[in-house]
């Protein structure tokens, strides 16, 4: 089965995490809801969030030409108190260890031509254990043939 190219570039991110994983982390999760599991300190999720042909400068989509996207990759953080230190301090860490990772090949092995960092976001979930949540969206910039997404 052939899958989008949009999905190739998740799946490049995740490899990238999972082959270089983060301390404390046991796997990275493709988009899958964001739930921290009884027991689990540190958890990865990556996520295809949506994606937008660019146009032209004139404001159009030319057909029969190759066309440019703009890829929208979240990557999450989900944390736990651990080790004296704060849910929120244990995300920063572990982001500050997967942004490395990514954005050491900004071209994925070649699979686009810019991978650019968004907004960085942080959210609180109360509960038994305060649990800490830190996404940062990745743009990725690449072309695909005029008549298929693959």
């Amino acid at each position: 089965m052939t899958i989008s190219k949009h999905l190739q570039i998740r799946g490049a991110i995740a490899a990238v995490l999972t082959s270089g994983i983060p301390s404390g982390v046991a796997q990275v999760h493709e988009n899958r809801e964001f739930a921290l599991a009884t027991g689990v300190v540190r958890q990865i999720h990556v996520n295809f969030r949506g994606a937008q042909p660019l146009v032209g400068a004139d404001g159009v989509v030319y057909t029969g030409h190759p066309r440019d996207w703009r890829t929208e990759i979240e990557v999450a953080v989900l944390a736990r108190k651990d080790a004296g230190l704060e849910a929120c301090d244990v995300a920063d860490a572990l982001w500050c260890e997967i942004y490395a990772l990514v954005m050491s090949d900004q071209s994925l092995g070649g699979r686009v031509s810019s991978l650019e960092p968004g907004d960085i976001a942080l959210d609180w979930a109360e509960g038994e254990t305060s649990a800490c949540r830190l996404t940062c969206s990745l743009f990725a910039q690449h072309r695909t043939d005029h008549h298929s997404i693959t």
